[in-house]
């Protein structure tokens, strides 16, 4: 909002049809594009440390917190301090990769081991947090982590983005399985998909669903849909616009790099 003494404007801020791509990636060797990433990150993460207050950061052990902090050691001339929640029940216990890291890179590591009955302890703070339904589980141990670091620090850095910019979520390899079940012709495609839907499983009907549309994007855009349960596969915005549509157009301004 652009507030004037005449009028209250309202504006969108950023687009992401506004950045201009830059095509001459097309033609830059791979070894250029990493050291161009490299850059870029350390950038970052740098022009976040810039801070009048203690600093520190949320370290997991997984590629993307671990890099953040590797940066922040490179940058400064002081152990990065780090915090890690880790859990007595191993399944969900990611501490150990995270004090493996904390001692390659040499951090003041600082650690706290709880319990579901923690998590459960939280729910009510969580929701009056939020204040509006959210179905994300994760939110809690990010609670739980930051309450631990504000014991030492007041700002912490994490790698919460890097799956986004990355790829790094567990369903991007589905796009290219999906690019193989559309070579397949769409009559045999499409009797797939009428099976799949018979079974009355989730995961099955979701891939069956998915097979029914027209190409792999748009599959892709159907099981990513918050409404893909509810017999919808599109999600419409104030222009009219599907969301299918909306993927497909911001698809197509991505520079293809093999």
């Amino acid at each position: 909002l652009l507030i004037t003494k005449t009028d209250v404007l309202e504006e969108c801020y950023w687009q992401p049809d506004r950045i201009e791509i830059d095509r001459s990636l097309r033609r830059t060797s791979e070894d250029e594009l990493v050291e161009r990433l490299d850059d870029l990150l350390t950038e970052s993460v740098k022009l976040r440390m810039i801070a009048d207050v203690p600093l520190g950061a949320f370290l997991s052990g997984g590629i993307d917190s671990s890099l953040v902090v590797a940066l922040m050691s490179k940058i400064s001339s002081r152990p990065p301090k780090t915090f890690t929640v880790g859990f007595r029940e191993k399944n969900y216990d990611e501490s150990p990769f995270a004090e493996e890291i904390a001692r390659h890179l040499g951090t003041d590591h600082h650690q706290k081991i709880m319990d579901s009955g923690d998590l459960l302890s939280m729910l009510d703070e969580n929701a009056r947090q939020y204040d509006e339904p959210f179905g994300d589980w994760s939110s809690l141990p990010t609670m739980m982590v930051s309450k631990f670091a504000r014991e030492r620090v007041t700002v912490c850095l994490s790698g919460d983005g890097g799956d986004e910019l990355f790829a790094g979520y567990h369903y991007y390899p589905i796009v290219a399985g999906l690019e193989h079940a559309f070579r397949v012709p769409a009559i045999l495609r499409h009797w797939t998909a009428a099976g799949l839907n018979m079974t009355g499983r989730h995961e099955l009907v979701l891939l069956g669903r998915a097979l029914e549309k027209s190409d792999p994007v748009a599959g892709f855009s159907f099981m990513r849909s918050m409404l893909k349960d509810h017999g919808r596969s599109t999600l419409i915005d104030s222009k009219g616009m599907t969301l299918e549509t909306l993927f497909a157009r911001r698809n197509r301004r991505f520079v293809p790099l093999d």
